[in-house]
């Protein structure tokens, strides 16, 4: 179903990455790779642009935009730090407690 309204898509919406970005999802959900690749292939001879995917998340009460592929954000350091805390925690990581 899916397949077939991407195609749908692709058909009546020539002027948008978006059928193309829904089919390559769609075939890597499950797991068909071939299917990935031409779905990509056809946006790249599309010669379309995909926007760069974007990420907001909350850091001590500010919202933070990030784009796949950028470094630059001026708190870069600290969210990143923030970050692997998060991560850690989540693991259940508690530090080291005894040093030979």
């Amino acid at each position: 179903m899916g397949k077939r309204t991407a195609e749908r898509l692709l058909k009546i919406q020539k002027v948008s990455t978006s059928p193309y970005v829904l089919l390559s999802n769609l075939y890597a959900s499950e797991s068909m790779w071939d299917g990935v690749a031409e779905a990509r292939k056809q946006l790249k001879d599309s010669l379309m642009k995909k926007e760069p995917g974007h990420s907001l998340i909350e850091v001590k009460g500010n919202v933070e935009k990030f784009t796949v592929g950028r470094i630059s954000h001026p708190r870069i350091e600290e969210i990143v730090g923030d970050f692997k805390f998060c991560v850690l925690q989540k693991t259940g990581f508690r530090g080291v407690t005894n040093v030979l």
